[in-house]
């Protein structure tokens, strides 16, 4: 099975990292303005996208504050085969910053939406540290 996997280094504290995933004020500055994550072991979150065309709902399956965050995807209609994938990201303290390993695992094959996946994490992640090194990220619009 192919998996996404990404290192990113960000210029802000683990907890500031770990706000930014776990809350929906968060996640709606980098990902997708049409979010919602409860931040609570076996919560559920819903990200939308292109006014809702694609939406995806995970069940949280990991919080370990300023440390980890775990995500299985319950259902979507994203292209690439979410459903049944697992999203997580590690954090460590790396000199000013943190390091962020990111891994979305147990995509089927690799095929085009796949591929369409991979290019959106690149994307979403550079959001991400654009929003926690500058405040202005670039999330997806409803």
């Amino acid at each position: 099975m192919p998996d996404i996997t990404h290192f990113l280094r960000v210029q802000a504290s683990p907890e500031d990292v770990y706000v930014a995933l776990t809350t929906t004020e968060g996640i709606r500055h980098w990902w997708t303005r049409d979010a919602s994550v409860e931040a609570e072991l076996g919560g559920t979150g819903e990200f939308a996208f292109h006014h809702r065309d694609a939406v995806t709902k995970v069940q949280v399956d990991e919080l370990q504050p300023a440390l980890s965050v775990g995500w299985t995807t319950l259902s979507s209609n994203a292209p690439g085969g979410w459903d049944g994938t697992t999203i997580h990201f590690e954090l460590r303290e790396d000199g000013a910053g943190t390091g962020v390993s990111f891994a979305h695992r147990g995509f089927e094959e690799e095929n085009d939406g796949y591929r369409r996946v991979t290019d959106g994490w690149e994307h979403d992640l550079a959001s991400l540290r654009a929003y926690l090194e500058t405040g202005n990220g670039t999330p997806h619009d409803e």
